[in-house]
């Protein structure tokens, strides 16, 4: 019985053995995939998808910049990890404040997506943050509703905007309380629908004058 007992460690202490060998040799030949790359923001992009994929930042320690004391290849590295393991603490590590928040805001957007939840955007101990977290929400949804709850105007103006722009509805437009927001989101989806009614709603004479012609133009090209 001893026997078989010591018998049965020394496979287990071998299997463990092998497990390590084994992880370390397949985590050897990735990073040597990487390394196959010439072009060193290749290599990144590579450590950068497996340090995310994996889920360790350990690999973010591969990505290099070209220029002394640049550290924006690590950043960007650690947040698509923070960002897979719903992370907030992987955060914690930037010395930078608007690295910090940054972090906070993308990984907060993932954790709010996940849970089908954007009210955690609340948990936020910013209103910028919090502001930043809706917004990244809304234009990924294209959403239009989510601006409302952003509390920064200018902020919330940009969120209306893109989201009419890309959706070619004026109507969102009218939401925008800035008139250069306004004026110029009229303007981009006049010129995009080649609708030179929507012209109208421009308060700018001159503005107004620019789209009239703008979508004239567009008409007589061949």
């Amino acid at each position: 019985i001893i026997l078989m007992r010591i018998n049965y460690y020394i496979l287990a202490v071998i299997s463990v053995i092998l497990l390590v060998v084994t992880n370390a040799c397949s985590n050897s030949i990735e990073n040597n995939t990487c390394q196959n790359f010439q072009d060193q923001i290749d290599k990144n992009i590579c450590y950068t998808g497996m340090a995310r994929d994996k889920q360790d930042i350990r690999i973010c320690e591969n990505v290099k910049t070209r220029y002394p004391g640049d550290d924006s290849g690590n950043y960007s590295c650690y947040v698509e990890v923070a960002k897979a393991k719903q992370d907030f603490s992987i955060c914690e590590q930037f010395q930078l404040e608007y690295e910090k928040e940054n972090c906070y805001v993308r990984v907060a957007i993932v954790v709010a997506e996940a849970k089908q939840n954007i009210s955690l955007c609340e948990d936020l101990d910013s209103q910028r943050k919090k502001d930043g977290c809706y917004f990244g929400i809304a234009i990924k949804k294209q959403d239009a509703s989510i601006c409302n709850r952003i509390q920064t105007q200018l902020n919330k103006d940009i969120c209306y905007s893109n989201i009419a722009i890309n959706k070619t509805d004026i109507t969102i437009c009218d939401n925008i309380q800035s008139p250069l927001y306004k004026d110029s989101c009229y303007d981009i989806i006049g010129a995009k629908k080649q609708d030179i009614s929507i012209c109208d709603n421009i308060e700018s004479p001159d503005w107004k004058w620019q789209c009239y012609r703008k979508i004239a133009s567009i008409k007589q090209e061949p």
